[in-house]
């Protein structure tokens, strides 16, 4: 535990210098060397997110899920991250479980949206929609989205 502390001191580090590749290796290892501590993968998963290396964020959220599926928050950014990156399906998933507790989040509904609409899968574009339209009803990019699910 303390060589893990001090390897993502370093890791840390490394993200304030802008090294971002040299950092991810250590947060890689930490997390090679530490399989079982969530705890440790969520926390390096935020600070991988905060910093743009997505990938990592991605691999330690899934891990995250994986052992705690009813952790809607890391669904949420799950959803957001794989929409980021245009894999448009497991944005959907991720994002419709999400939903259940942040089905107001307008981010979160317009991802929502635009990935269904990615998938060719209007229908269920045009629910989500019609729920930020009610939600957020003068917002102009839900008006967008919703002319595009006709």
């Amino acid at each position: 535990p303390r060589h893990s502390e001090r390897a993502l001191k370093l890791g840390y580090l490394l993200l304030r210098k802008g090294r971002l590749s040299e950092a991810e290796k250590v947060f890689l290892l930490i997390m090679k060397n530490n399989p079982d501590n969530i705890e440790l993968h969520e926390e390096i998963a935020q600070a991988a997110w905060e910093n743009n290396i997505h990938d990592m964020a991605i691999k330690c959220f899934l891990l995250v899920v994986k052992k705690f599926p009813q952790r809607l928050d890391i669904h949420k950014k799950l959803g957001l991250l794989f929409h980021g990156k245009g894999q448009n399906k497991n944005a959907a998933i991720h994002l419709e479980r999400a939903a259940k507790k942040y089905g107001e989040d307008l981010d979160l509904l317009l991802a929502l949206i635009k990935s269904f609409l990615a998938m060719d899968r209007v229908v269920f574009a045009d629910k989500w929609a019609q729920k930020a339209k009610e939600l957020y009803p003068g917002n102009r990019e839900v008006k967008k989205l919703l002319l595009q699910c006709l």
